[in-house]
This record gives C-alpha cells, structure tokens and sequence, in this order.
C-alpha cells in the first residue's frame, strides 16, 4: 500500500507544479507500448528499485482501517528506499530537457513531499533526493539514449499484519512474602 501512497504522491505533485505546462504526468512502465499511446509531452516516473533505507524513522506511523478510524498498531520501523527513473517524452529533444529540467528543478528544492500532496495514511515524511546513476547500471524499460534523473524516496513501509511488535503484557506485582 505505502508504495501506491508513494506514487500517488509524487503524481500529484509533479502535476501540480507542473499545472502551467501541457504535459502529462505517469507512473506507469515506460514500454514501447506505452510510449507509441502518448499524445501529449509526459513526465515519467518509474519505479525501478527498491530496498530498505539507512533514514530512521522521524515520527510514529499513524495506520488508518478502510473507514478511516485509528487502528492499534506498533509504530513503524522500517524505511525502504524507491528508486525512480525520471525521464521526459515529447516529440523533440528541446522539449523533452526542458520539461526533465523543471521536474529536477522542483525536487532540487526539497527534502520532503509537501504534506498536502501525501494521504492521510502516511504519517511519516516522504523524503527525497537524486542521485547519480552508475554508469554501467541497467536501465530496464528506458530508452538507453533517453535523459534519465533519478530520484531516490525514502518512506515508511506498511507491516504484514502479525509482524507488529507484540502488545507489551501486564506486570504482575508478587508480594514478597510468596517469592
């Protein structure tokens, strides 16, 4: 669920910072089927890494059921990495740098997804940052001479249900004179 919580994230914000420019916004697999159905200059975000973090947790989870109430759970621990591709398509070069070159712009300015663009299920902060590809590193879905940011997310990840920390159990108190 975090990762879905995660993309919708950055849709929404790479949209709405983008709102002046007609381009698209898509998490989806950049395949060759997909690239043959755009019609419109589009930013790609896609998911291509994942892994556990070295970022601690900075607040406790909140975890939310389907009807929104609180439901009692360990806060959480683990944060996992997300790697993302971020590359611009568009019928020629110039756009296609230009459109990459405000998404890069946008999150060089931050440390965290703001809040208004993250569901109320992910108490925690987004964090973001880019990194550098690995000149040799495989770039599955991608065209190799395509323009690639990437952008490494750093989130809260759900638990399984029954890999929660357990309840702490009571502490009976035992007079002394029965020891």
């Amino acid at each position: 669920m975090f990762i879905g919580v995660v993309d919708d994230a950055l849709e929404r914000f790479v949209r709405a910072r983008l709102e002046s420019d007609p381009a698209d916004v898509s998490v989806e697999a950049p395949t060759s089927h997909w690239v043959a159905q755009l019609s419109r200059p589009t930013v790609n975000l896609h998911l291509r890494q994942v892994g556990r973090s070295s970022e601690q947790v900075r607040a406790p989870q909140r975890r939310f059921d389907a009807n929104g109430r609180p439901e009692r759970r360990a806060a959480q621990v683990h944060m996992i990495d997300l790697r993302y591709d971020v590359t611009a398509w568009a019928p020629d070069a110039a756009t296609e740098h230009r459109l990459l070159g405000r998404v890069v712009s946008l999150f060089a300015a931050l440390t965290t997804i703001p809040a208004e663009f993250v569901a109320d299920s992910m108490s925690t902060p987004i964090i973001v940052s880019f990194g550098a590809l690995d000149s040799g590193e495989a770039r599955s879905g991608v065209d190799a001479t395509k323009a690639v940011a990437t952008l490494t997310v750093s989130a809260a990840a759900d638990t399984v249900e029954g890999d929660e920390a357990p309840e702490p159990r009571p502490v009976r108190a035992v007079p002394i004179a029965d020891r």
